[in-house]
């Protein structure tokens, strides 16, 4: 997972200064819009994290996280697998 996480970091880092920061939100106006950083922890604790772990960040918008994770299964992390030697289980996705 370490390996996978510090790939996404420096494959999508270099974007960061391509988007813009949500001025209505004026705690948002005040983050670093270059800072990127992810942690995980799976079912059984191992966790992982990369990326600007020392930044502090601000959480907005928290009702759009419950399809987050389905969201990034699906755009980043299944293609990542996909395209580095990690094995995928067989998934089928249902409405």
């Amino acid at each position: 997972m370490q390996i996978l996480l510090d790939e996404l970091i420096v494959k999508y880092k270099p974007l960061t200064p391509t988007g813009r920061l949500a001025s209505y939100i004026p705690e948002l106006t005040k983050a670093d819009s270059r800072a990127l950083g992810i942690a995980v922890a799976d079912a059984s604790g191992v966790k992982a994290h990369a990326g600007d772990m020392r930044v502090r960040f601000t959480l907005q918008s928290v009702s759009s996280c419950s399809p987050l994770p389905l969201r990034c299964w699906i755009t980043v992390l299944r293609p990542c697998l996909a395209a580095s030697a990690w094995s995928l289980p067989a998934t089928r996705l249902t409405r």
